[in-house]
């Protein structure tokens, strides 16, 4: 599973219209870098099964001046949003081919089938590294899963 970041900033006038709602997943598609375009059945190139995760990196308000005494408060937002996603390039002449690019572990614990629990395979060799835990087909909600090494043994 490969995975983008995306910083997306807002300002707004007047402190009274201040919005509290994150981008939306066409915003944040858009400002993504954009897939190489291919010739049909010769070379495709795509994106599939996507996840986004947003998260609020900052939020200030500030007064600017205008003539006659009068001001503009301005919100200023900064998002930072993850865009999770397996890459695919295929060609079907002359001879059919997929590649996918993803390198992403998923996995459940015991008997259960939920929640699913997914990570970068490259990121659990990390001390600490956030993994997606997915509730049902719906809900999704980004942790951080950190390595506890074993206690030292007494001698």
């Amino acid at each position: 599973m490969l995975k983008t970041f995306v910083l997306l900033l807002a300002a707004q006038a007047n402190g009274g219209l201040i919005t509290t709602d994150p981008p939306s997943d066409a915003e944040v598609l858009r400002a993504m870098p954009k897939v190489a375009r291919g010739v049909p059945i010769l070379f495709e190139h795509f994106r599939d099964d996507m996840t986004i995760v947003k998260n609020r990196l900052a939020s200030t308000a500030f007064a600017v001046p205008l003539p006659a005494g009068a001001s503009l408060t301005l919100s200023k937002q900064s998002w930072e949003c993850a865009v999770y996603y397996t890459e695919t390039v295929q060609s079907l002449y002359p001879i059919p081919v997929s590649t996918k690019k993803t390198q992403r572990a998923a996995w459940t614990v015991g008997d259960r089938k939920e929640p699913i629990y997914e990570a970068g395979i490259a990121n659990l060799t990390q001390a600490e590294t956030p993994l997606m835990v997915h509730f049902g087909k719906d809900r999704s909600q980004q942790w951080t899963l950190i390595r506890i090494d074993p206690p030292a043994e007494k001698k």
